[in-house]
């Protein structure tokens, strides 16, 4: 199932997390495993989510996370640079136990723009967000030089860990 907050196609479940009425009918379908993929940095409250996606996992169940640690600003509305290691999204979920977790390379910026035109629209339109966030008195700091340039370059990652409720 494909969970929004907004429905649209191949959406299945539409609803806010945060919402203790709706997580009370997602726990009512004891879900066996859960996938939140790269989300965590597009929510206000991460550690909210967490519990709410922490508590819809069926006893047995797997849950599998991943949140960009090394990745620049990309706003998908919004983007609150959470880049946590792997260390730092486990403790999001101490009701589960740890399957598995690492540190993810994946392609450099540079790679994933030449791997696919299209990327080249998202592109001027982070830099143009990335200008006007900037010019914002609450914008969150920019990675140090070095740090984008081996983003650009050589690669970026994601944080991944795969937990198990206990059955």
């Amino acid at each position: 199932m494909h969970h929004d907050l907004e429905p649209t196609a191949g959406v299945d479940i539409v609803g806010d997390l945060t919402d203790s009425a709706f997580l009370r009918s997602l726990e009512r379908l004891e879900i066996r495993s859960v996938m939140c993929c790269n989300v965590l940095e597009h929510v206000p409250d991460p550690a909210q989510v967490a519990v709410a996606i922490e508590r819809v996992v069926a006893p047995g169940g797997y849950l599998l996370v991943t949140v960009p640690s090394r990745y620049p600003y990309h706003p998908g509305p919004i983007d609150t640079l959470f880049r946590p290691t792997v260390g730092e999204l486990r403790l999001l979920f101490p009701a589960l136990a740890v399957t598995s977790s690492a540190e993810v390379r994946c392609e450099s910026l540079i790679a994933y723009l030449l791997a696919s035109p299209t990327k080249w629209a998202s592109l001027a339109h982070g830099v143009r967000t990335l200008a006007k966030r900037d010019s914002e008195s609450h914008a969150p700091p920019r990675p140090p030089f070095p740090e984008m340039a081996r983003m650009a370059f050589l690669s970026t990652a994601v944080s991944a860990i795969v937990l198990r409720a206990s059955a």
